[in-house]
């Protein structure tokens, strides 16, 4: 398929000549990448619990796959395959992607001979999902670690072989994601649920005469099929470890059972050889069994056995890379220097951060929003399932770090000129909260607009025309002062509880006493 093949070039090209070089310094901490070009573990997309800059991926994937003999046939298939994609994600919610995926698949000798088919495909995905949509919430999320949700929709443009674009041909999956993060394991599971609608069949105009070899390699369906992907991703160290499994339930009058649907076991990981690149190596077995596929029967897909594949994933910041001025001869020379006590000595702009976020108990905040800032120049990133991050181009002293996270409380540290944050950054709990409601009124149950205030804490407050009130505070005790102009003011001793609700009622009593103007 040339001309998706030359959009892919032409877009990566122009993207990434039009790009400063230290914007490849990506924040390949987040979740890694598919050959998708977007977040997941490998055919599971996964939806990320706290979003990254905006950027644009690329990724390219090769590899090898296998499939044993099939009725009648004297020997097996074997399948190069592989894939091109540009992957954006604009906005914190919305990912998109162009895919071109394209193979050879070599046939065992039939009464024609041995031959080879060539077949590609292009494809398109929109997918949506993140904080936005997240479930739970507050406490619940802390406490869980969140089960965030999504849906994806993609658009695939089968062919009988390439180049070629049948639209009767168009199929679609539409799948509901959902991905959940343990924070004290470091684990995240991801799962993807829906249906494609599959029209692949049409690509083939005379089915009864097509060779074997041309049904398996053309991979085309008369059936949709019920799509169901779960997988799983642990970080150790730079590595990031991959299991999942995935089982594509073919549905029809004649469909072959669900034991001779594809199911398949698949392992693999990611590793970040250098920032702003990852690559990837998976292996997957298909476990189910083989439906019969002589002319006569409906067209069902045949995937290889074993395929072992592998990958390469880059990440172009979009607008998150602060311009800095050009870095000149003598400030090169000038960071190869140390100070008289061993310790390097950076010139400006040029420094580089690393570490990692955990929380009291040692364990990986992933997530978290690091960030340098020196007046107007700010870098920043995003930490990831490990907790490790890495801010490139820090500007020049001094500099002070501020990490952010949900659940946490705000952590703001000064940088000295000769040295950086801590390995380790750790970051207290947001202390818990509650609610503190009530309503002033007088004996005869009339509004009374009145001051509420806490003690000990700066919180001040005005009753609603209705005379009620309502504040979210830290849990403790409070002395709550209520006073209004022309009535006695009362005082009452109150404790709030984690997520608990105190109500404090009050009835005035009229004064005489005013307060001064």
């Amino acid at each position: 398929m040339k001309a998706p093949l030359s959009v892919l070039v032409v877009l990566a090209a122009a993207y990434m000549g039009a790009t400063p070089a230290d914007a490849l310094a990506d924040d390949l901490d987040g979740p890694g990448d598919t050959a998708w070009a977007l977040p997941g573990i490998m055919r599971t997309g996964r939806v990320p619990r706290a979003p990254g800059p905006a950027r644009v991926t690329i990724a390219a994937t090769a590899g090898y796959g296998t499939i044993e003999a099939q009725e009648g046939e004297l020997g097996g298939h074997h399948r190069a395959a592989g894939s091109a994609s540009v992957g954006i994600v604009p906005l914190p919610w919305l990912g998109a992607a162009l895919r071109l995926d394209g193979r050879v698949d070599l046939h065992p000798d039939d009464a024609y001979g041995a031959d080879r088919t060539f077949v590609a495909a292009p494809s398109v995905a929109l997918r949506v999902g993140g904080a936005p949509f997240r479930l739970f919430g507050g406490g619940v999320a802390e406490a869980l670690g969140g089960l965030d949700l999504g849906a994806s929709f993609v658009l695939i443009a089968p062919g009988s072989a390439a180049p070629s674009l049948l639209v009767d041909a168009l199929s679609y999956e539409l799948t509901g994601l959902a991905s959940y993060f343990i924070a004290s394991a470091e684990l995240t599971f991801a799962t993807e649920i829906g249906y494609r609608r599959d029209r692949s069949a049409a690509v083939v105009d005379h089915p009864l005469t097509i060779r074997q070899g041309d049904r398996i390699a053309l991979g085309s369906s008369d059936f949709d099929a019920l799509l169901i992907r779960l997988g799983v991703a642990r970080p150790v160290g730079p590595v990031e470890l991959l299991g999942e499994t995935s089982w594509d339930v073919l549905l029809g009058d004649r469909a072959p059972s669900a034991t001779t649907s594809p199911l398949r076991f698949a392992a693999g990981g990611r590793v970040r050889v250098a920032d702003g690149l990852a690559i990837s190596l998976t292996a997957e077995l298909l476990a189910s069994g083989r439906p019969s596929i002589d002319s006569y029967q409906p067209f069902i897909p045949i995937e290889p056995r074993f395929t072992v594949m592998a990958g390469l994933r880059t990440r172009v910041p979009l607008g998150e890379v602060v311009a800095r001025p050009a870095v000149t001869a003598e400030d090169e020379e000038a960071s190869d220097t140390a100070t008289d006590d061993g310790a390097p000595r950076r010139s400006s702009g040029t420094r580089t951060f690393r570490g990692r976020i955990v929380d009291e108990d040692g364990h990986a905040v992933a997530g978290a929003q690091v960030r340098a800032e020196r007046g107007a120049e700010v870098v920043r990133t995003t930490t990831g399932a490990d907790g490790h991050y890495v801010l490139e181009r820090v500007p020049e002293p001094p500099v002070q770090v501020i990490i952010e996270a949900d659940g946490f409380r705000e952590r703001r540290i000064e940088v000295p000129d000769d040295g950086g944050p801590p390995p380790d950054l750790i970051l207290q709990p947001e202390g818990t909260r509650g609610w503190l409601r009530g309503v002033v009124q007088s004996f005869d149950g009339q509004p009374v607009h009145a001051t509420i205030r806490l003690s000990p804490s700066d919180i001040e407050l005005e009753t609603g025309d209705d005379g009620t009130f309502e504040v979210r505070v830290p849990a403790g005790s409070y002395e709550v002062s209520i006073h209004a102009d022309g009535w006695y003011d009362q005082r009452r001793q109150v404790e709030v509880e984690d997520n608990g609700v105190t109500v404090v009622n009050a009835d005035l009593r009229r004064s005489s006493r005013r307060s001064p103007q």
